[in-house]
C-alpha cells in the first residue's frame, strides 16, 4: 500500500494472483476479531493479555485490499472488489444513506449504524471506479483472456461489461453527490478522475448508452463548476473524449421486421407495420439529437475559449455523416414504408444532416485559412465523410455539392504540394 492509499498511476500494472485472496483472509481475520471484542467488550489490560485482540481494519486497510483486487489478474477482480465495498462500507439504516449504482454507503453520525467499522473516503471511491473502467476497457482493446470470455452458467452469454462502466459511473455520482448535497469538499472529484471515466466510457464495445452517459458526466461536471461546487472545469481532453464517442455510436438500429414473427407474419401484418413506424419515428429523433449535441459541444467549447482542435471537428463531422448514412438506409430498405410523403421528409433530413456537416468541413477550412498557427485542418477522412453523406441524398443539388467538396478537396491538395515544393 502506498502512503496516500491513491490508485497506481500506471494502470496497465496487474498484481500476480494469489496476493488478493491471502490479503483478504487477513482482513476477514481482522473483522472476525474486530466485531467479537465488540461483542465481549474485551478491553484495557484484558485486551493487551488476549493476542486475537485487534484494532478495526482502518480505510487505509481497506482501500488497500481493494487496490489489490482492483489492478489484480484474478477472475471477477471487479465483482470481488464490489463485495468487499458493499460489506465494509454498507449501513444498515436506509433513512441516512441514499443508494446508488455503486449499492449503498455508510453514513456519518451516530444513529447511521454501520455494518462496517469504518467510512469510506475519496480514494476508496477512486479505487473502485477506476476497477470497474478497466473491466469496460478490456472488453474493446482485446486484453481480456479466455478466463474472462467463459460464458456463464445462467447461459446469459459473454460478460457484459457495460454494466461494469454503470458501476463506474455510480462510484463517480456518489462522490458527486456527497459533495453536492453534503458540502463535503473532500469528495470533489478530480479532472483525472472525469477523464479515467470518459475514455473507459470510449471503449465499450457496446456503445448503445455510452454516447448519452459520457455526455450526462460532462453536463454535470460543468454544472458543479457553475453553482461554484467544484474549481474542476471540463477542459479540451474532456470535450474531445465525449466527441469521439458521440461519432463512434451507430445511429441505426432500425428494426428489421423479417428478423422477428417470421411465422406470423400474414396475421400481425399490420401490427408489425405499426410498430415498425414508431421505433423508426424514434430512431430519426435519436440520429438528429446526437447530431445537435456534437455541435453543441463544438460551441461550448468555443464560449468557454476552449478551441477545438481537428480532432474535434472531425468528430462532429463523422456524427453528423453517420446519421446522414443511416436515415438513407431506413429509407431504402425499410419495406413496410411506402408513403412517399415520408420518404421525402426522410430525403430532407438526410439532406439537412449532410448540410451541417459539410458546414462544420467548411468552418475547418476558413480557420486554416485565416489562421497563422495551424491548429485545424481539414483532412482527407473528412472530405471523404462529407461526400459520403452526399452520396446518400438522392434530392437535387446534392451531387452538385458532392462534386464541388471533391473539387475543394484537390485544390487543398495542391496547395499542400506547392507549399511541401516550396519548403
Amino acid at each position: 500500500n502506498n502512503n496516500n492509499n491513491t490508485p497506481p498511476a500506471n494502470t496497465n500494472w496487474i498484481l500476480p494472483r494469489g496476493i488478493p485472496q491471502r490479503a483478504t483472509r487477513h482482513l476477514e481475520t481482522m473483522e472476525r476479531n474486530a466485531q467479537m471484542q465488540k461483542r465481549t467488550g474485551t478491553s484495557g489490560a484484558a485486551a493487551i493479555r488476549n493476542r486475537d485482540a485487534q484494532q478495526p481494519p482502518s480505510v487505509g486497510t481497506y482501500n488497500a485490499i481493494l487496490e489489490m483486487w482492483g489492478y489484480s489478474d484474478e477472475m471477477h477482480y471487479s465483482s470481488m472488489a464490489e463485495s468487499i465495498f458493499r460489506r465494509a462500507f454498507q449501513s444498515v439504516s436506509s433513512s441516512t444513506t441514499t443508494t446508488t449504482a455503486a449499492g449503498s454507503v455508510g453514513s456519518r453520525g451516530n444513529g447511521g449504524g454501520m455494518v462496517g467499522l469504518v467510512e469510506p473516503n475519496a480514494d476508496t471511491f477512486r479505487i473502485m471506479m477506476r476497477a470497474w473502467c478497466r473491466v469496460g476497457a478490456e472488453d474493446d482493446t482485446d486484453a481480456v483472456d479466455s478466463r474472462m470470455k467463459t460464458k456463464n452458467t445462467n447461459n446469459r452469454g459473454t460478460r457484459k461489461t457495460g454494466s461494469a462502466m454503470f458501476n463506474a459511473t455510480g462510484h463517480l455520482m456518489k462522490m458527486q453527490e456527497l459533495l453536492e448535497q453534503d458540502e463535503r469538499k473532500e469528495f470533489e472529484p478530480t479532472l483525472e478522475d472525469y477523464l479515467v471515466l470518459l475514455e473507459a466510457w470510449g471503449r465499450v464495445h457496446d456503445k448503445k448508452h455510452s454516447a448519452r452517459r459520457a455526455l450526462s458526466v460532462l453536463l454535470k461536471m460543468e454544472s458543479l463548476y457553475i453553482n461554484r461546487l467544484t474549481d474542476i472545469r471540463p477542459n479540451t481532453d474532456c470535450y474531445k473524449h465525449v466527441l469521439r464517442i458521440l461519432s463512434q455510436s451507430n445511429p441505426h438500429h432500425t428494426h428489421n421486421p423479417s428478423n422477428n414473427n417470421n411465422n406470423q407474419k400474414n396475421s400481425n401484418k399490420n401490427s408489425n407495420k405499426n410498430n415498425n413506424k414508431n421505433n423508426n419515428n424514434n430512431d430519426d429523433n435519436n440520429h438528429h439529437h446526437m447530431g445537435k449535441e456534437a455541435s453543441h459541444l463544438l460551441l461550448a467549447m468555443e464560449e468557454r475559449a476552449l478551441l477545438p482542435d481537428s480532432d474535434c471537428f472531425s468528430y462532429a463531422i463523422r456524427t453528423w455523416c453517420n446519421h446522414a448514412t443511416a436515415s438513407s438506409i431506413t429509407v431504402t430498405e425499410n419495406d413496410n414504408d411506402r408513403d412517399r410523403s415520408r420518404q421525402r421528409i426522410r430525403q430532407e433530413r438526410v439532406m439537412e444532416e449532410a448540410g451541417r456537416a459539410d458546414d462544420l468541413l467548411g468552418r475547418m477550412e476558413e480557420m486554416y485559412h485565416r489562421s497563422s498557427v495551424v491548429l485545424v485542418k481539414p483532412r482527407t477522412e473528412d472530405y471523404n465523410n462529407v461526400i459520403r453523406a452526399w452520396s446518400r441524398c438522392v434530392l437535387d443539388g446534392a451531387v452538385q455539392r458532392a462534386e464541388k467538396r471533391l473539387t475543394q478537396m484537390e485544390n487543398v491538395r495542391g496547395d499542400d504540394d506547392d507549399d511541401d515544393d516550396d519548403d
